[in-house]
């Protein structure tokens, strides 16, 4: 189903939001961004497929005892969809220092009648890491190089970073198994023009790079961030080769 696959997609993505040039990619980077990451912040947005409004999505911050940072998304279907294709969807990071640097990644996705249960354990500096599939019991030894992100912890990054109309900055991921360089964009300032924050001046960020495994071929992100200090993400776009996919910024605690 096109909306449940967008939504799907969406949960590991809007990871940039909760979100979310000229910054080197994270192998190269060096200096910490000088925003600072809320320790204890959910963020709940509404999903919708055209005029459909079929799941939720919550996103977590948590810091951590030891000094590394926790990040959590959930998603679940709503309406129609939780009638005919249920979603109970998460994934959980942990990554290192202020930089957020990938570290575990654990998914545990239940779409329709189809399950994702993966987890994966990457360590830069002995430049190795562990991937296993849990519901196919396959595992497999990484070799990784360069230091680099997850999809849920160059959310926070990027969030973090100081941007100007015209900038661009590549920043480098590393997920399923693979490193993927994408390069965001600040192309406008504007103004909010619903809900809570109308009238509040934006910026509008866009990534062209947003890797699609199942078809090979890149997708669009869009999303509008409060142009102040917490650049708090109100919407974002998502547009892949089978539709597109709206999120609203709904609850901020």
């Amino acid at each position: 189903m096109i909306f449940c696959k967008a939504t799907s997609i969406a949960l590991l993505v809007v990871a940039w939001l909760s979100t979310c040039a000229g910054v080197c990619p994270a192998s190269q980077a060096g200096t910490p961004p000088p925003w600072v990451c809320p320790e204890a912040e959910t963020l709940r947005y509404l999903v919708a497929y055209g005029p459909v409004l079929g799941a939720e999505l919550t996103l977590k911050t948590e810091k951590t005892e030891n000094g590394s940072w926790r990040f959590t998304g959930h998603c679940r279907s709503r309406g129609a969809v939780e009638l005919f294709y249920k979603i109970r969807s998460s994934v959980t990071t942990t990554t290192h220092g202020p930089l957020f640097l990938a570290n575990e990644f654990y998914e545990d996705r239940s779409e329709g009648g189809h399950r994702y249960h993966r987890y994966q354990f990457l360590d830069f500096r002995k430049r190795m890491g562990i991937w296993e599939n849990y519901v196919s019991g396959h595992r497999k030894k990484l070799k990784v190089q360069g230091a680099a992100h997850d999809l849920l912890g160059v959310a926070y990054y990027v969030r973090g970073l100081p941007w100007e109309v015209g900038q661009s900055r590549l920043v480098s991921v590393f997920s399923d198994a693979a490193y993927h360089n994408l390069r965001f964009w600040c192309e406008r300032r504007g103004v909010e023009q619903e809900g809570e924050f109308r009238g509040a001046a934006t910026l509008r960020l866009r990534c062209d790079d947003v890797f699609e495994q199942a078809t090979r071929r890149d997708g669009k992100l869009e999303v509008i961030v409060l142009d102040r200090a917490d650049r708090l993400p109100v919407q974002l776009r998502l547009s892949v080769s089978w539709g597109t996919v709206v999120m609203r910024l709904c609850e901020r605690k």
